[in-house]
């Protein structure tokens, strides 16, 4: 066999599928909604296995979150809740 000889390990269909669903969610960022109707899923659980968050853009992702802002956001909903005015 071939791919035996090449050290590769048969394989079907599906794992490129999966390395393809894989790399839209995680290089391209293509949002998980968008995944799930590309993939033709009827459950956003069967897109969700596809999901392999890797540490660098787990990383990258809160580096981009201004906590300053969004703990400002909630104090402000917070006052206007509570009728309190600053």
């Amino acid at each position: 066999d071939r791919l035996a000889a090449c050290g590769i390990a048969r394989t079907g269909l599906h794992r490129f599928r999966h390395t393809g669903a894989t790399y839209l969610a995680n290089n391209a960022n293509m949002p998980i909604a968008q995944l799930q109707q590309f993939l033709g899923h009827r459950d956003i659980r069967d897109t969700q296995r596809y999901l392999h968050p890797r540490a660098e853009h787990v990383s990258e992702t809160i580096r981009r979150v201004n906590f300053g802002d969004l703990m400002g956001n909630v104090a402000d909903a917070t006052d206007e809740k509570a009728g309190i005015a600053i």
